[in-house]
């Protein structure tokens, strides 16, 4: 066969690579694939999205576009000793965004105390003068059966313990002196409930 004759016999295919609008694809990767022996042939789209691909042995063939911005486009033909025009329209990939998020790890605090978190008061309850005043409290048992977790009560008339949260092992301060017997009378009140590890 001389080479008019094979020119004839081969097979020639352009492809228009386009968007969802319609509108020209450039610098797009085209492979085109023959099916029955595996060879394949490479090329991009120019200015005005079109590939083309000379002197091709008749049969079954696939496409693959892999453009940026775009899903992965495939597409099955089959070609003849002739020429062809195909459009590929390609889908538009689904958006996606990365969002990395760091931290930076710190002590674990509730106030801006520098004292170790188990040392550090997990409530805190204040009972201003004006309540007081409001409610005729003349001591420190009084004013903490208005105080939730505190039980208070007296001895010998006297001596005034307390209970937070179920614990006994508490410490009163009057006006910031360590005290071990009952006040006569407050003026405001103010307790912390912790827990010691």
């Amino acid at each position: 066969m001389d080479v008019r004759a094979r020119r004839r016999a081969a097979a020639s295919v352009e492809i228009h690579v386009v968007d969802p609008d319609h509108a020209a694809v450039v610098g797009a990767p085209v492979v085109l694939l023959h099916v029955p022996s595996n060879d394949q042939r490479t090329d991009v789209t120019g200015a005005s999205g079109t590939s083309q691909f000379e002197g091709l042995a008749p049969g079954e063939y696939r496409i693959e576009i892999s453009a940026p911005g775009f899903t992965l486009h495939t597409q099955s033909l089959m070609l003849a000793a002739s020429r062809r025009t195909i459009e590929a329209l390609l889908d538009v990939a689904p958006f996606s965004e990365n969002v990395t998020v760091e931290g930076v790890a710190t002590v674990p605090t509730i106030g801006r105390i520098k004292v170790p978190l188990r040392d550090q008061p997990l409530t805190v309850n204040t009972l201003s003068s004006e309540f007081i005043e409001t409610h005729a409290l003349n001591d420190v048992v009084s004013a903490l059966q208005h105080v939730a977790n505190v039980s208070a009560y007296k001895q010998y008339g006297v001596y005034q313990y307390f209970t937070f949260r179920g614990f006994s092992d508490s410490v009163q301060m009057v006006d910031g002196i360590y005290a071990t017997r009952g006040t006569a009378s407050i003026h405001s009140l103010r307790t912390w409930t912790g827990s010691r590890c």
